[in-house]
């Protein structure tokens, strides 16, 4: 997973999840086939951006450039903005990631996965219709999803969220079947091009 401090808070998050239900990790076992899950760090564009809402609040990401690198990598260096309630940016921060850096994360990632599966899911984002891999973690009462697409973002990280199954309490009357409860830590709300630049970035915020 990237270092932007809500991404960090959501490693957190899991590693307290995990020690909650005291169910220990594979530790040994192999990491799920990820090949079937394509890179997004090849398409990036100059010009690319996303607009993720986070825990924190949103930040905007945009692609700077792209350089090939040697022996087959790919160098992207974007800039990520937070965006404060009111619309404005603040000062942008440069960062700088990579082909190999984008697999290495899968697969850490992966490695850490107790029961881990893999889904295609579609969906809109600002209207937009999408197509996502879905890496899951399933454990006794809650899943956790990770969203990936080559298709936008400048990393392939679309969505994490913890999906948990409450089940129905069998002494109230008005809980008499199980419920659904989905938190989302990150998600994409909005994303464009060069060509498809973002403009009234307010109407995002609501």
């Amino acid at each position: 997973m990237r270092t932007s401090t809500a991404r960090l808070a959501l490693l957190l998050v899991m590693a307290v999840v995990a020690s909650a239900v005291s169910v220990p990790a594979f530790a040994g076992q192999p990491a799920p086939n990820l090949g079937s899950v394509p890179p997004r760090t090849p398409k990036v564009r100059e010009g690319d951006w996303v607009l993720y809402k986070t825990t924190d609040g949103f930040r905007l990401e945009t692609a700077v450039s792209v350089e090939p690198q040697e022996g087959g990598d790919i160098m992207v260096t974007y800039t990520m903005q937070d965006v404060q309630p009111n619309g404005r940016m603040d000062e942008p921060m440069e960062v700088v990631r990579t082909l190999s850096q984008e697999r290495e994360e899968l697969v850490a990632l992966a490695q850490t996965l107790q029961n881990p599966r893999l889904d295609r899911r579609a969906g809109q984002i600002d209207g937009k219709r999408v197509s996502a891999y879905v890496l899951m973690d399933v454990r006794e009462g809650f899943v956790v999803e990770y969203w990936y697409s080559d298709e936008f973002t400048i990393d392939g990280q679309v969505m994490m969220q913890i999906v948990t199954t409450v089940p129905a309490d069998p002494d109230s009357p008005e809980s008499d079947e199980e419920k659904v409860e989905t938190d989302k830590m990150f998600e994409v709300v909005a994303f464009g091009n060069a060509r498809s630049p973002i403009k009234n970035i307010r109407r995002y915020l609501r």
